[in-house]
């Protein structure tokens, strides 16, 4: 097993976002488009898969393995990465979905973003909207993007993350 660090609120012992010694990371967003009909009250508590992920694999592969065999519950996006092998993913997961895409895929449905190269995100919104779209924030700032540029120059804008936001580097 892995030790590893989860931010969530106090007593929660599951996983809202996450960083293990082994080099994965993992964080949530709530799949506001997501049809009722694909998630179950039944089942393992999300929060519980991305603390198992955290604790029990070290490859992107061993983590896609976990999710895609947890009896999983609620409709979120994932993103999850490995520092072993470099590699980050975008998950669509719920009772009966378990879908995988990478910085490039183009059917992740968000019509009006830009795909970035080797960037994978999750805007809040759909577009266009009222709401500023992250894709073109980051393309602002693609190529200079730090942690500092992000909190003070995206996220702000972008008004996502209502508990946190989360940014990782693989």
């Amino acid at each position: 097993t892995n030790t590893f660090l989860t931010v969530g609120w106090t007593a929660m012992i599951g996983s809202l976002t996450g960083y293990s010694a082994s080099g994965v990371g993992i964080g949530e967003k709530v799949w506001w488009a997501a049809s009722p009909d694909l998630a179950d009250i039944y089942g393992e508590p999300w929060m519980f898969v991305l603390r198992n992920v955290l604790e029990h694999t070290v490859t992107i592969d061993q983590a896609l393995d976990l999710i895609s065999g947890s009896n999983r519950t609620c409709a979120i996006h994932v993103g999850v990465g490995s520092a072993s092998d470099n590699e980050f993913r975008g998950l669509e997961i719920a009772a009966k979905a378990f879908n995988v895409y990478n910085s490039t895929s183009p059917s992740m449905g968000w019509e009006g973003h830009p795909i970035i190269p080797g960037v994978l995100y999750w805007d809040k919104g759909v577009q266009p909207s009222k709401n500023a779209c992250l894709g073109d924030l980051i393309n602002m700032h693609y190529g200079n993007i730090t942690a500092e540029i992000l909190a003070l120059q995206v996220s702000p804008i972008a008004k996502t993350g209502d508990f946190h936001t989360v940014a990782f580097d693989y």
